[in-house]
């Protein structure tokens, strides 16, 4: 393909405008504004790459006193794009910005552009009473120091920049147990998948980098719970009171402390369903069915930990983790009614605080 620039160039106005024709070889030329978008946007990223060795030429001639300064602005630069042209977008972008005297404004909708940047480099801009508000990502916070701090937390979650700007609800948990059964209790209690309602788990693994994190969220007004074990608020300081109050954490309205006092989840569900599943997973060595009586020996102690050991002790085919345990009991529950009335309260509650038009 041949590429034709026709400048429109004024000695009063300077550049007017400038007119791009394309031609295949031995073909006719047609105006750039009449090919398809995608064409259009391919063109216009060659014409970046161009401006690229232009910034880069101009960067290593000038000294620290005739840097110029410049300020690139494009506007939603990957659309139409399929997809290794939006990687490549990606990579200009990252290339243009390291050119000393280099600035950059994007203005875009694009899921994975956004991912591609830092998250405390991101502006979101809102419009709040005809004026344009313009909000950082991590906008409450003291120095640099601490923007990269949270900013480290939050990629160590797994958390992406897009799920950070529009996802309604974020809810902590304490950790791998809870990541993996709460969605498939989520949804048996409320008939949809938990990302469809908008609504992020973040595994806290008695990890303090992440509950400042979601307290973080909750200090910039984001919708947020916490539910962890009851028996969390007396043996582990991370979830005391006074520390949850300190990360800016709401205990009446955004704490959920499940399981009766000084209890744990694995506590909430009855003898008859642990019977259950046990006997359907993890069947005895000796033939026998597993027994109500079996299971409600151990609640006395620490309930999750006795039931462990039992099921792997007891059956060849036992869980190897709490995790894998409550993941096969959420998994036998066939209606809301089987999952424990606190639970499924909290559910509720999530579903109602994620809802777009709140």
């Amino acid at each position: 393909m041949f590429v034709e620039v026709k400048p429109d160039v004024s000695f009063t106005a300077g550049l007017r405008s400038t007119k791009i024709l394309l031609a295949r070889t031995g073909g006719e030329t047609v105006s750039l504004s009449a090919v398809g978008a995608g064409r259009s946007r391919r063109i216009s990223l060659a014409i970046w790459e161009w401006t690229s060795e232009l910034l880069q030429r101009d960067a290593s001639e000038s000294t620290a006193m005739d840097e110029p300064q410049i300020v690139l602005a494009y506007d939603e630069p990957d659309t139409h794009l399929d997809y290794i042209q939006q990687r490549r977008v990606m990579a200009l972008i990252r290339e243009q910005c390291t050119i000393p005297g280099v600035s950059m404004i994007i203005a875009t909708h694009s899921m994975n552009l956004i991912d591609g940047a830092a998250i405390e480099d991101i502006v979101h801009l809102q419009l709040d009473r005809e004026r344009t508000r313009a909000n950082l990502l991590l906008s409450d916070l003291d120095d640099n120091t601490n923007s990269r701090f949270l900013s480290d937390i939050a990629t160590a979650l797994g958390l992406r920049n897009t799920v950070l700007l529009h996802e309604r609800c974020f809810v902590g948990v304490e950790g791998a147990t809870e990541q993996q059964s709460f969605p498939i209790l989520y949804r048996l209690c409320t008939g949809q998948p938990i990302h469809a309602a908008g609504v992020v788990i973040v595994g806290c693994h008695n990890n303090e980098g992440a509950l400042k994190f979601i307290g973080y969220l909750a200090r910039t007004q984001r919708q947020v719970m916490l539910i962890v074990d009851d028996d969390s608020r007396n043996t582990n300081k991370l979830f005391k009171d006074a520390n949850l109050a300190k990360e800016g954490i709401d205990i009446l309205r955004q704490a959920r402390f499940i399981g009766v006092p000084g209890k744990e989840l694995e506590f909430t569900f009855t003898n008859d369903q642990w019977c259950r599943v046990a006997n359907e997973a993890w069947p005895r060595i000796d033939g026998q069915p597993w027994e109500p009586l079996d299971i409600d020996a151990l609640r006395p102690g620490k309930f999750s930990s006795a039931l462990l050991h039992l099921f792997r002790e007891g059956s060849n085919s036992g869980p190897s983790s709490k995790a894998e345990m409550m993941y096969e009991m959420a998994r036998s529950l066939k209606t809301p009614a089987e999952v424990p009335s606190e639970l499924r309260d909290a559910f509720l509650d999530l579903e109602k605080l994620a809802i777009l038009d709140t």
